[in-house]
């Protein structure tokens, strides 16, 4: 898929009977370029099944139209949702190991071997990780640094979301903790703020909160630590262990 488009990754998944191909669009679509999408790869599809056309369903994350003609006239045969949590397509996981009539198994080897040629020329694709990380910074102090919000930033779904973090082996929990835990040190070390606006500022409803966490994450009090900080820079030797 990076071959022909970047911004667009394609899955199949297969849970228990049913099978899956989610479109996953790395940037915001509008309905339209949503809904192309979807025509696109379902008529490619089509024109090049053998036999029936087997039963499916069609996914759409927007609300339903008030005319779904064109939808009923290109999906033909398709149940269609809408308000659904992917754009995609469901069908029976059967379908998956049936042979393709045409399949030529020297040709799809050489085709194979070309496309991971091109593809080790491309540069690195970017990682979700880094992007959430700054959004969810923008949205510690006094927004919502939800997993529901942050996805809805993103353009996708929290199950998408949380499917694209788990690639890069970590989760949205984890990546928030850790986000709040380095904050806070550098806050607490370097800026010499009340501890009451550190909480704020890294999301934490109240400064109760803030110190069972900070104390779990350093086995010291925000007060202490920042003692210590400052005997550091002083050229002193504080007791206890500092976590970085």
């Amino acid at each position: 898929m990076r071959l022909i488009n970047e911004a667009l990754a394609f899955s199949l998944q297969i849970e228990g009977t049913r099978g899956m191909v989610v479109l996953e669009s790395q940037v915001p679509l509008q309905r339209a370029a949503l809904d192309f999408q979807s025509a696109a790869f379902h008529m490619v599809l089509r024109h090049n099944w053998s036999g029936p056309f087997p039963s499916f369903e069609a996914w759409f994350p927007h609300a339903r139209p008030a005319d779904i003609t064109e939808y009923e006239r290109t999906f033909v045969g398709g149940t269609l949702h809408f308000d659904a949590p992917f754009t995609g397509f469901t069908f029976s996981a059967e379908l998956v190991l049936q042979p393709v009539p045409s399949a030529d198994h020297k040709l799809h080897q050489l085709i194979r071997r070309q496309a991971e040629i091109m593809l080790a020329e491309l540069p690195p694709a970017a990682t979700v990780t880094q992007p959430v990380c700054e959004l969810v910074t923008t949205e510690l102090a006094g927004g919502n640094p939800s997993l529901s919000h942050i996805a809805k930033r993103c353009g996708v779904s929290e199950r998408t979301l949380g499917r694209q973090l788990e690639e890069e082996n970590t989760t949205f929990r984890s990546l928030l903790e850790d986000l709040r835990r380095r904050l806070s040190l550098r806050y607490v070390r370097s800026s010499g703020l009340p501890l009451t606006e550190i909480a704020f500022l890294v999301g934490f409803s109240s400064p109760s909160a803030f110190h069972r966490a900070f104390r779990r994450w350093t086995g010291a009090t925000p007060l202490d630590y920042r003692r210590r900080a400052g005997a550091i820079r002083l050229g002193e030797s504080p007791s206890g262990r500092d976590e970085d």
